[in-house]
């Protein structure tokens, strides 16, 4: 009898008809489901998946039979067209699970439009589910009925990298900035919001584009914040590197592989970074940076050091560095 529990618990997931369930899975281990999860997927008729492949071997890992399943790709492109089957399957009486690729799906994942159309019909709303039709024209489509949508919860890549971060102990509060901008620009100023914040901040990063990140979240949030950098999470080779954001530069100076997920620790109470404006002029600022651009010396490298001589913030000498090497590149 020392196993009749994951019978019981298998029998008690009641999954009805009609109803769209948000299934989390595993975002690296797959120990990492649950049982509730398990039955949820055996038994939906409809499996929406942002990757049809991966979810096929979703199910081939925990034995779950495809047969008898629709398993249908619903991602950001064809979240419209897709629409209209999907919504005469449930007005039929099927059982509709979501799944993403890792974790839980619509957060920072498809079928966030889906669960919001559904979720304003249910309210006495129009229900309407957005999207890219063909050739990037954007459709709309009317949810006809009140869509019930049931979560069923599973791992957290954001709060696994919060809970191994020991950054919250002081507060019960953090905020989950998803994937930061792609363009430099507009993650500058994205970062900048943070700043003071008083608590913790989790955010994706691209692991191509971690360097720049980190360089930029220097920058912004100042070198001496903490951080976790928390790469593939529950894997083989998982890695949780803990430092201030300057050592982070320099571990991370080259980028990494694997799925990446940060952690800011919150603002300092009662600190912020000195203005520094009075101690060097623009000008002098400006010929001390081009002779360091000139000898070949990297944007992050001579931000902290001239900062560090000339007594000025980092943000300041990073932002000219920036400005002054477009030019060059510019007149090249």
């Amino acid at each position: 009898e020392g196993g009749a529990w994951r019978g019981r618990a298998l029998r008690e997931a009641d999954v009805k008809p009609g109803h769209v369930y948000l299934v989390g899975t595993p975002i690296g281990n797959l120990g990492d489901i649950s049982l509730r999860a398990l039955q949820t997927l055996e038994s939906c008729d409809v499996i929406l998946a942002e990757d049809t492949r991966r979810a096929t071997q979703l199910l081939s890992a925990y034995g779950i039979a495809r047969r008898g399943k629709e398993v249908l790709s619903y991602h950001a492109h064809n979240a419209a067209a897709r629409a209209p089957a999907v919504l005469e399957r449930l007005a039929a009486g099927a059982r509709v699970a979501l799944v993403s690729d890792a974790g839980m799906p619509a957060v920072s994942d498809p079928g966030a439009e889906l669960v919001a159309a559904m979720c304003d019909a249910q309210a006495g709303g129009r229900g309407v589910v957005n999207g890219s039709g063909g050739e990037g024209a954007v459709a709309a489509i009317a949810v006809p009925a009140a869509v019930p949508v049931v979560p069923v919860p599973g791992a957290s890549a954001v709060l696994a990298a919060l809970a191994a971060s020991g950054f919250s102990a002081e507060r019960s509060a953090f905020e989950f900035a998803g994937f930061l901008p792609a363009k430099r620009g507009e993650r500058r100023e994205a970062l900048k919001v943070f700043a003071s914040r008083s608590h913790p901040v989790v955010a994706f990063a691209p692991p191509h584009k971690l360097a720049a990140m980190l360089e930029d979240a220097a920058a912004e949030l100042g070198e001496a914040r903490r951080v976790v950098v928390a790469r593939e999470l529950t894997k083989r080779f998982e890695e949780l590197w803990r430092g201030t954001l300057a050592e982070a530069c320099e571990a991370f100076g080259d980028g990494a592989r694997g799925e990446v997920t940060l952690v800011f620790d919150s603002a300092p109470a009662g600190t912020g970074e000195a203005d520094g404006g009075g101690t060097v002029d623009d000008h002098a600022l400006e010929l001390l940076v081009r002779v360091a651009l000139d000898g070949g010396e990297k944007v992050s490298a001579l931000s902290r050091r001239i900062a560090k001589e000339a007594g000025v913030t980092r943000s300041r000498v990073y932002d000219l560095a920036l400005t002054l090497q477009a030019e060059r590149e510019e007149q090249a």
